[in-house]
């Protein structure tokens, strides 16, 4: 089992819409040029390809979901349903309590579900 890694056009949204996280240890980073996923652990490259915008991190769905839910106020919830073998996705106000945007589709994988999920979130906050 692993994480997955979101998309490259997620991740261009993730960057419009403010994300910089990255692991001190290593980062995914998506070369703008080839679109392609980069591994490093060289902070000096990592930095260089971010501020020269020849690149943008990936970080794995699970993180981003975090980082819009401790930072943007806004939290990604899966739903599954086990015998219709589908998931689908709410998107909630921090205060888990107001739907801010419901799924209209379902998703025959978490995965799949969740990027969907978050590029939602991503695209309702400012």
């Amino acid at each position: 089992m692993k994480d997955e890694i979101i998309t490259l056009g997620t991740a261009k949204l993730a960057k419009e819409k403010g994300f910089s996280v990255s692991h001190r240890y290593g980062s995914w980073i998506y070369d703008l040029e080839d679109e392609e996923l980069v591994y490093t652990t060289d902070v000096m490259y990592r930095t260089n390809y971010l501020i020269n915008n020849l690149g943008t991190l990936a970080p794995s769905q699970s993180l981003l979901q975090r980082w819009l839910r401790e930072e943007k106020g806004v939290d990604v919830f899966i739903h599954n349903s086990i015998k219709e073998n589908h998931y689908d996705w709410s998107v909630y106000s921090q205060d888990k309590e107001t739907i801010i945007s419901e799924c209209s589709q379902y998703y025959i994988s978490y995965e799949v579900a969740l990027e969907d999920g978050l590029i939602e979130a991503l695209s309702l906050i400012e």
